[in-house]
């Protein structure tokens, strides 16, 4: 039982408890309050006991903190410290990134359910790794193994910040593949691609064309505007969202003739397709929708089963079939025919581009003929 006394020569009550190795303690509350000091005494005598509660726990190392250092001693939930985090990556990566990052935190926060309440010291190994098990269950193991690199970065900030004594996430081993009937992915063929543009609408049409014809993602040709693209003479130019590269490449007259078409007096600060831009700004930069219109058109031209429409209430976090066709794999497409017509490494890597600027940087001096020739020999996709 907790009890409070005053010493000599001390304006303070001091706390009387038992600690946690059964020995009597007595601790200056810096109290003179002696109602104020008996209740810091009694949770340092529960404390003391193991009977304390979370709550109660943080106060007392507040207290004790604040009678050493002489300053507050700061506890951070994990839905307030991942939410900050959040806040921070926002202005720091690209709007892609940042999707992955802000779907990889909510599904943590969501399985932890109460627990993301409780303060970030809490957090261990084996509450990261059920979570990696359980979205490699529900999703795919790729799923866990991105939702689990992100982890690994947010709790590595936090260790560097002081929040918490270690990285959870740091010795948590990446899942190996299990196939799990996931479709490999493969290149079109140039018959394939002859039957999308003629089945899609006019402004797909266009994405497809230049998707072929520049190597580039989904997300960065739909952000294209007029002034990217140099009429005169007959190239583009913008950077990438991923990696911050600046791209130039070269476009056939006839693959620029038809991507202008009678929109060639649109204004320079117009988007190249008004319906596609409008998609990701309101997804806030997330392609997912435009990809799902995309595998519409393949269901369409009999390149993709249709998929059913399972009642799961889960959204986006229930596992689903993979096609071996997709949007990306016009990247491949790309590839594969500079390759096939004589292209070097060094040429298909400048137009198409790489993960990392690092690697990019080794192709920054391909001149623009070289491009311009590679490209010139792709096949007409109509």
């Amino acid at each position: 039982m907790a009890s409070v006394v005053r010493k000599a020569r001390s304006p303070f009550w001091y706390g009387c408890y038992t600690d946690s190795t059964g020995r009597q303690r007595q601790t200056s509350t810096k109290e003179k309050d002696r109602k104020k000091a008996l209740k810091m005494a009694t949770d340092w005598a529960e404390y003391g006991r193991g009977t304390a509660s979370e709550v109660q726990t943080r106060k007392v190392l507040a207290d004790l903190y604040h009678q050493q250092h002489g300053e507050a001693l700061k506890f951070e939930s994990i839905r307030s410290y991942l939410g900050s985090w959040l806040d921070r990556k926002l202005g720091e990566t690209a709007r892609g990134t940042f999707a992955r990052y802000k779907g990889a935190i909510r599904k943590f926060l969501e399985f932890l359910a109460d627990r993301a309440e409780r303060s970030m010291s809490v957090i261990q190994s084996g509450d990261v790794l059920a979570f990696r098990n359980h979205v490699a269950d529900q999703l795919s193991t790729s799923s866990a193994n991105t939702d689990l690199k992100i982890l690994r970065i947010a709790f590595g900030q936090a260790w560097r910040d002081g929040i918490v004594p270690v990285n959870p996430v740091a010795q948590i081993g990446f899942l190996k593949s299990r196939d799990e009937g996931r479709a490999k992915r493969r290149p079109f063929t140039v018959a394939e691609l002859k039957k999308l543009i003629s089945e899609a609408d006019d402004e797909w049409r266009g994405i497809i064309r230049i998707g072929f014809y520049t190597g580039q993602r989904l997300g960065d040709l739909v952000r294209l505007r007029w002034c990217d693209i140099d009429t005169a003479n007959y190239r583009i130019q913008f950077q990438t969202s991923k990696t911050g590269r600046v791209v130039l490449i070269p476009l056939e007259k006839y693959v620029l003739d038809r991507l202008v078409g009678p929109r060639k007096n649109a204004p320079p600060d117009a988007p190249l397709f008004p319906k596609a831009f409008a998609e990701i700004q309101k997804a806030n930069g997330d392609t997912r929708r435009l990809s799902g219109q995309f595998y519409e058109l393949l269901v369409k031209c009999s390149l993709a089963e249709k998929r059913a429409k399972a009642n799961t209430g889960k959204g986006h976090t229930a596992r689903r079939k993979t096609n071996p066709l997709s949007f990306h794999c016009l990247r491949h497409t790309t590839t594969s025919e500079l390759k096939n017509t004589g292209a070097t490494d060094a040429i298909a890597g400048d137009i198409v581009g790489f993960d990392t600027e690092a690697i990019a940087q080794n192709y920054t001096h391909i001149a623009e003929q070289a491009k311009r020739t590679a490209l010139g020999n792709l096949p007409d996709i109509g």
